[in-house]
């Protein structure tokens, strides 16, 4: 009686699953280069937003100092 599929049957096997391995690697590769461009273009908008913010913040400043920069010369002059 011979062995189920004998030796090129286990070499047909093991061929399967190499490849099944190396297309799971390739998938988690994927998965992980994907999700690292995701989270660089999230920080690079939430970095385009928080320069924004802080253009607006410092053009306030700016407007409130010389308001009250207007208003004490007004006061003293």
């Amino acid at each position: 009686m011979a062995r189920r599929g004998g030796m090129w049957g286990e070499l047909q096997r093991e061929l399967a699953r190499r490849q099944r391995l190396e297309q799971q690697r390739l998938r988690v590769t994927e998965q992980a280069a994907k999700r690292a461009a995701r989270e660089h273009d999230q920080a690079m908008r939430a970095a385009a937003r928080q320069t924004v913010t802080d253009q607006r913040e410092r053009k306030r400043l700016y407007i409130e100092d010389r308001t009250l920069s207007a208003s004490s010369s007004r006061r003293w002059g």
